[in-house]
């Protein structure tokens, strides 16, 4: 495994590479936290692809660049996305993302067009019409649009993340809660509010390959209802994989993530 960092999209860019010459995967992370989500899908690899893991700009060893400081949007991020992505010039490749990584990917244009797969980790498509009900009221919620969090604040929030008392976890994503740039959520929330968001479902509805969607049993945002409303997806197997976990679920069920995703891009990237 390679750390190291690339100038792309205004951004000094910390990635981890496991290197090699089999296909690549992107693994992009969610709001608040940072590549570490993958760490331990990684240690399962064995060499069978070349595994990417990259920390969005404000978050981990990421700088928040210039261009977020009036706002980041979804979409802006799936940009930034897609410079990693084309920075290595890859013909084929497969994108993971979990949270607002899997929908900065839905939103960037040219990953859905290039993408040979795409997994979605408790990131199930939204639009500006059914946002109201993909995620649980929850005071919570607003958190992850709030700059300062107050150490209760984050123990509420690293606690939505994860499904159940697991000590190892929740310290793993209380340090990544602390060290993401506390600018980066207000200017999502501000982003979100001036652009808005795409239609993913319609954008996902075009992707050329069937997608691997995966959702925690006991998910502590997203409404479990809203999943069985979406028809617009091409589903792998036309199955919505559920795993007995919460929000997180790299960290959580890393061994069944790594059996399923697998599975799957040995079915759409054929060797």
């Amino acid at each position: 495994m390679h750390h190291s960092k690339i100038t792309v999209d205004g951004c000094n860019a910390a990635i981890s590479d496991t290197g090699g010459d089999h296909l690549p995967v992107f693994l992009f992370h969610g709001n608040s936290s940072s590549r570490k989500v993958y760490s331990e899908l990684i240690l399962r690899n064995s060499g069978k692809y070349r595994l990417i893991a990259v920390d969005f700009p404000g978050h981990g060893d990421t700088p928040l660049p210039d261009w977020a400081l009036d706002g980041v949007s979804i979409s802006r991020i799936g940009s930034f996305a897609y410079s990693v992505i084309n920075h290595f010039g890859f013909n084929d490749f497969v994108v993971v993302g979990q949270s607002i990584g899997g929908h900065a990917l839905i939103e960037n244009d040219n990953i859905i067009e290039s993408a040979s797969g795409i997994c979605l980790l408790s990131s199930p498509p939204i639009n500006e019409h059914t946002i109201g009900q993909a995620f649980l009221e929850s005071p919570v919620m607003p958190l992850l649009f709030q700059g300062e969090l107050n150490s209760e604040e984050l123990d509420a929030l690293c606690n939505h993340f994860i499904y159940r008392d697991k000590p190892r976890l929740a310290s793993r994503i209380l340090t990544d809660l602390k060290r993401t740039d506390t600018r980066f959520r207000s200017l999502l929330g501000l982003g979100m509010e001036t652009e808005g968001i795409k239609d993913e479902l319609c954008a996902l509805g075009k992707f050329r390959h069937d997608v691997l969607m995966i959702r925690g049993s006991h998910d502590g945002f997203i409404a479990s209802q809203y999943y069985d409303s979406i028809q617009e997806v091409p589903l792998w197997k036309d199955t919505l994989f559920e795993f007995d976990c919460g929000h997180c679920i790299s960290l959580e069920a890393p061994q069944l993530l790594w059996n399923c995703l697998s599975e799957y891009i040995d079915s759409v990237c054929p060797s």
